[in-house]
């Protein structure tokens, strides 16, 4: 009788375990390769990110390495736009091993001038002017994911005195706040975000968040001439 009781306690604890690993392999985001069955905004599916932008992607956020977590929570913020943030990996504060955020412009003046033409001046920039985010994430080994489509957005304003600058750009998921001072090499500074709407439509957090410091080359980001 007892030998009964233990074979049948044998088969049940067997059957728990199973059950537990296969709830297990859904909690995280393994499943289909390539995010093809993930809810991005508009629809399910990878998104096709700009390829002709004409923006060069040369510029970065980060911060200090022991301010990860909370680089990483920023990130699954502003993603949240686009994707459930069960979706997103690791994203280094630091640029390590390729991952990070990365971004590039085209500014120029509301009469279509160059920064140079600002001078020790004041100039407002033009409303048509761009930014490009990228955000690369970093996944365990063997888990292969289709890159994360980039932020593009075409609405802009603010303005540029002296050195200093401080832009805005939007579109119908987020705004991107960019303020800093630039020389004739950098524009420095710093890089946040503000959410309006999630993937789905549903609730967000719309506060302000700062993303991280950030360097771009001035050149490359501004028109100059």
């Amino acid at each position: 009788m007892k030998s009964k009781f233990f074979n049948k306690l044998v088969v049940l604890l067997a059957m728990g375990l199973s059950l537990a690993g296969c709830q297990n392999k859904d909690d995280g985001p393994t499943v289909e390769s390539n995010r093809a069955g993930v809810p991005w905004a508009g629809g399910t599916g990878s998104p096709t990110s700009p390829t002709s932008t004409g923006v060069q992607v040369s510029g970065y956020v980060t911060a200090n390495s022991t301010y990860q977590s909370q680089f990483q929570e920023a990130v699954f913020n502003l993603m949240s736009t686009w994707v459930p943030r069960q979706y997103v990996g690791y994203v280094s504060s630091t640029l390590e091993n390729n991952s990070g955020v990365r971004f590039g412009g085209q500014v120029t003046m509301a009469n279509g001038a160059g920064l140079q033409s600002v001078g020790s001046g004041s100039a407002n920039i033009h409303q048509a002017s761009r930014i490009l985010v990228q955000v690369t994430d970093q996944w365990p080994s063997g888990q292969s994911f289709s890159p994360l489509p980039e932020m593009y957005m075409q609405n802009a304003e603010g303005y540029v005195q002296g050195n200093y600058a401080t832009l805005r750009f939007w579109d119908d998921y987020r705004v991107i706040y960019i303020e800093g001072q630039f020389d004739g090499q950098n524009f420095t500074g710093k890089f946040r975000f503000q959410n309006i709407k999630s993937y789905d439509g549903s609730q967000i957090d719309t506060r302000k968040w700062l993303l991280g410091d950030f360097q771009v080359p001035t050149c490359q980001f501004f028109r100059c001439n």
